[in-house]
This record gives C-alpha cells, structure tokens and sequence, in this order.
C-alpha cells in the first residue's frame, strides 16, 4: 500500500471558493502538493480551519492558523485531526509540516523529511526532489 501525504494549508489563498487542492497558492503550498502527488497514494490537507481536508473539497478563504489559536483550541483541534486520520487513513502517513502541526499529531505514527527545516529550507528540499523518483528516506 502505498503512503498517504498529508501537507499543512497556508496562509496565501485564492480570493474565492475552489478545491481546496487549489484554494492554498504559496510556494511551499505547491512544491509540497507536487512532491506528494508524484509519490503518496493519495494526499490531504491539514486545514487550521477544517482538520483533516480532502483535496478535492470545495471551500473558500479563511483567516485561521493554528499559531494563532489559543492552546486549549489548538489541543481540540489536534485531538479531532487526529482521530479523523486514524479513522480514515490506514496507512503510512508522510508529513510535509511545520512544528505546530508535527506536535498537534504527537501519538500518531508517521514520517516527517522535513521536520525541524525553516521554510527556505523545505522549499529547497522539495525543489531539488521534485521530478525525481528518489526518497528523502
């Protein structure tokens, strides 16, 4: 079976409702979504608004990160992400995230290539691998 991605939404969004595949533009947003779609079987997003989030569903801007929520909403958060992940993805989960999202999903088994990297960093990690069929493992 092959690994499901999950990848952390941004802040830079379209102005209007899309998927949410699309919603998210940054940079990192992009080169994160291209590296899993060319290796994961499937990928979701890890939304600070909506948890768990299918690509495909449509939804439209919003304002929320999880840097700016108060813990205890962070901890609400993290404990419904994670049982709708456990729930739906049976499988070996590769996370492209920041800290914030990498400690709301402690207790979950996944790998994580990018953990502790800034963003310049992920993003030139991503660049270099994007287009290969190598593994960051």
């Amino acid at each position: 079976m092959k690994s499901i991605g999950l990848i952390a939404c941004s802040g830079k969004k379209l102005s209007r409702a899309a998927p949410a595949a699309d919603l998210y533009v940054s940079p990192l947003f992009k080169m994160s979504r291209k590296w899993v779609e060319e290796r994961c079987g499937s990928w979701f997003i890890l939304s600070a608004k909506w948890g768990l989030l299918a690509p495909t569903k449509i939804i439209g801007p919003y304002n929320e990160t999880l840097g700016k929520m108060l813990k205890v909403d962070r901890e609400l958060w993290a404990a419904r992400t994670k049982a709708d992940i456990i729930r739906q993805l049976p499988a070996e989960l590769i996370v492209l995230a920041g800290e914030l999202y990498l400690t709301a999903l402690d207790g979950l088994e996944y790998e994580a290539p990018l953990k502790g990297l800034s963003i310049g960093k992920r993003l030139q990690k991503l660049s270099m691998e994007i287009g290969r069929r190598s593994s960051f493992f």
